[in-house]
């Protein structure tokens, strides 16, 4: 049982955190290759721009009102694997569901894949999908999920968001996925790790106690975890916007909320004000100065932004009203990413309206 730790210790690393039910891409896809318009699609429309986007990749052209049939979206809550298979099907392409893959099968697959995405919206359920395009020369993962534009996005990124189920998009009989590749590897690597265990139990551990034993097991797991989460490109260590996004789902945190009076004083001082609503409502107006780093925002776009963010300075985040969450869901983001001093206004925009000028952005 302990080689049997041992052997899967490295893919600890590289499995996606969760498990879906029943579902990749190497194309050299440019992020600006497919144009899609930009819709919210944080609803329940997240599955027809995913097809229409492995359509765009294949050089299809869609009339986006075939797709705005129940058998595509058959849920207030969006569309299921079946319904983008009928979608597929129905564009003159097919799909293939799997299930359990890992960032290996992402990167050998030569086929765009919808994949089933933790919402950035709702944090907790996969409940999303979106599109990966391809990868670049550099490793990097192709993703569009709109309203914003393909991105490349690191690895780490994605499985932090993904439970290792998608649909991988073809044309009519002609799958390339070979989803037993990391069984095949971890297999092999559970083969090694015993022999290197036995050869180490011999001569290292044969003197030991029992509990001395599963002492410096433990730390040898425990080791080999982090060393391949730090030396591996996706391991979590090496991308602190991943390891904020898992914490975000875990655990949380209480933040100090301001009034209006205490905001105005702290934007004449150049306090870093951060809008959490979604970009079409920025765009029609926001607090002067402020920066938007929207809710449904991908990670790789909230890395973008925050890097231009100092972890020292003072941040306070808003957004529409007292009731809206989503100023406390940036706020965990932002705490967890290291930001060490994140306030809330809480009545949002709504009140700065109501006393302010706002500064016009459309």
């Amino acid at each position: 049982m302990i080689s049997f730790l041992i052997a899967l210790c490295p893919f600890v690393a590289m499995l996606p955190e969760d498990r879906a039910d029943d579902v990749p891409v190497k194309s050299q896809i440019s992020s600006s290759s497919v144009q899609i318009r930009s819709f919210e699609s944080h609803g329940p429309y997240c599955g027809i721009y995913s097809i229409l986007a492995a359509a765009a990749s294949f050089g299809k052209s869609v009339d986006v009102a075939s797709l705005w049939v129940p058998e595509v979206v058959s849920a207030e809550t969006g569309s299921n694997a079946a319904n983008l298979l009928y979608g597929l099907r129905s564009v003159g392409l097919d799909g293939t569901c799997h299930s359990g893959l890992s960032w290996l099968d992402l990167t050998e697959n030569e086929n765009p894949m919808i994949l089933h995405y933790r919402s950035a919206i709702s944090g907790q359920e996969f409940d999303h999908w979106v599109t990966l395009l391809g990868s670049n020369n550099n490793g990097k993962l192709i993703i569009y999920d709109p309203p914003f534009p393909a991105v490349e996005t690191e690895p780490s990124m994605v499985l932090a968001k993904w439970d290792g189920f998608a649909v991988e998009v073809h044309p009519l009989g002609r799958p390339s996925l070979n989803p037993y590749l990391w069984q095949v590897m971890a297999l092999g690597l559970f083969f090694v790790s015993v022999w290197i265990f036995t050869i180490v139990k011999s001569y290292v551990l044969s003197e030991q106690s029992l509990l001395a034993q599963a002492c410096i097991v433990l730390v040898v797991i425990v080791s080999g975890s982090v060393l391949l989460h730090r030396i591996l490109r996706i391991g979590l260590l090496n991308s602190s916007i991943s390891v904020a996004a898992v914490q975000d789902r875990y655990f949380g945190t209480d933040f100090k909320e301001i009034g209006i009076e205490e905001l105005d004083s702290k934007s004449r001082q150049g306090v870093v004000l951060v809008d959490a609503r979604r970009a079409t409502s920025f765009k029609n107006g926001s607090i002067r100065n402020a920066i938007n780093v929207p809710v449904d925002s991908s990670l790789a776009h909230r890395e973008e932004v925050l890097a231009k963010i100092n972890r020292n300075e003072e941040i306070v985040v808003f957004c529409q009203s007292e009731n809206c969450e989503y100023s406390d869901k940036i706020a965990r983001f932002l705490k967890f990413n290291g930001f060490k001093k994140v306030q809330i206004y809480r009545n949002g925009i709504r009140e700065w309206e109501d006393k302010k000028v706002v500064n016009d952005r459309s």
